[in-house]
């Protein structure tokens, strides 16, 4: 039995990351050299993506983040893995 997908470009970073995760798992038969234009891809028949959940390393302090959230600036705000804030 034949069946197409159709291919869709992500950056380097989210196929290599797609990738090892599905050698690591077991599903070479899952990456194709397609002998085309192509070249290797990732057939993701039947796998589903989600996002991951970030979760801090550390709880940011909360003081500092009050003080952000409550100035007057419309600041954006990252709380980086280590628990640190950055305005």
């Amino acid at each position: 039995m034949t069946h197409t997908y159709v291919t869709m470009a992500v950056s380097h970073e989210t196929y290599a990351e797609v990738m090892d995760k599905l050698a690591a798992a077991g599903y070479e038969h899952a990456i194709h050299n397609t002998r085309s234009s192509d070249g290797v891809v990732l057939d993701m028949h039947g796998i589903a993506l989600k996002e991951e959940v970030f979760v801090p390393k550390k709880i940011p302090n909360i003081e500092e983040l009050e003080a952000i959230l409550n100035s007057e600036e419309d600041t954006p705000i990252t709380i980086n893995p280590d628990g640190s804030i950055t305005a």
